[in-house]
């Protein structure tokens, strides 16, 4: 949705007096974000990578017998990321579960990364709150009461805390590349066989922590939290050597049933610097960031073209024309 059609729609609403029925981006407020890349006389001048940027393009998990490891995205496009990640006409809209997490985050540390969720709507015949925000509500308790038996510190100093790397790139001296990471939090934890002084934790939400499936055509979509080993890790080698720290997420489930959280702790050379996995893991990233910088350039240079395909149907660019000219069968 862009700024444009969200101004038009709530224009309505309140000229028009219309009750309609609240949705979930109502309750959200965004955060203002720098772009992917500076354009300068049609030149890119500077880069501002993130672990979610690069996974726009790139699937960065485990191969799977369709996708390769570091291979680029099916689905990925020029022209969306130059409309929703540079020139920010677009915004890609929020998932019902997405901003679930959101909600979750902001009761448990005060916001999300680039938002904060301040409610969900409730019954429309009661007023009362929906099952998922009772349970969402006791994933947070739980939070609470986790924070006391691990020795977590949770404050606004220790929230939402920033790194950013420079990046020199050999092929690109003069575009200003720069790598940043926001921890959702910086803290202590000893729980169970985890004995960190200090560590980067990120705090997750999903439905079902028991999950396995993986989507094996477009494995960016699956959330297998109960076979992590499956999905893309970036966020924790990433965070990890930028905070110089080991990384773990924290997962909690909201579907009312055992186990209602699971602590996955993520090796890196930070953690284990020893360890061939973890080194090999950390030269895929330099070598997927190289890719990602030289990707950027190469569709500057062919002006953000369109990649048309099945994913057209959902994209927030309603400027495109690859929108019209889909195949209907």
């Amino acid at each position: 949705m862009s700024d444009i059609s969200e101004y038009l729609r709530l224009t309505n609403r309140i000229l028009t007096g219309a009750k309609s029925k609240p949705e979930m981006e109502d309750f959200v407020v965004y955060k203002k974000r720098v772009p992917l890349v500076k354009l300068v006389d049609g030149k890119i001048t500077e880069i501002n990578l993130s672990q979610s940027a690069i996974k726009q393009i790139f699937w960065t998990g485990p191969a799977t017998q369709y996708i390769g490891s570091w291979e680029p995205r099916t689905d990925a496009c020029a022209y969306r990321t130059l409309n929703v990640d540079i020139l920010r006409k677009y915004r890609i809209p929020q998932t019902r579960p997405m901003m679930l997490g959101n909600f979750f985050e902001s009761l448990a540390i005060g916001s999300g990364v680039y938002s904060k969720t301040l409610g969900i709507p409730k019954n429309q015949r009661t007023g009362a709150d929906l099952v998922d925000e009772g349970r969402i509500r006791d994933g947070v308790d739980r939070f609470n009461k986790l924070v006391q038996e691990s020795g977590m510190m949770v404050n606004e100093n220790n929230v939402q805390v920033e790194f950013k790397t420079p990046i020199l790139d050999s092929d690109y001296p003069d575009i200003k590349v720069s790598f940043k990471g926001i921890g959702d939090l910086i803290s202590p934890f000893k729980f169970r066989n985890l004995e960190y002084d200090m560590a980067v934790i990120d705090i997750k939400l999903t439905k079902d922590l028991n999950l396995t499936f993986q989507n094996p055509y477009k494995p960016w979509e699956s959330f297998s939290w109960s076979a992590p080993e499956k999905m893309t890790h970036l966020q924790g080698i990433t965070y990890s050597e930028g905070f110089n720290l080991p990384f773990l997420y924290l997962i909690f489930s909201y579907n009312g049933k055992e186990p209602y959280f699971s602590v996955v702790p993520v090796k890196t050379v930070i953690s284990h610097p020893d360890d061939n996995e973890a080194r090999l893991r950390s030269r895929e990233v330099k070598q997927g960031i190289k890719s990602t910088i030289g990707i950027l350039h190469h569709w500057n240079e062919e002006e953000w073209p369109k990649n048309k395909g099945p994913h057209c149907k959902r994209c927030p660019v309603s400027s495109c024309p690859m929108k019209e000219e889909l195949d209907f069968i």
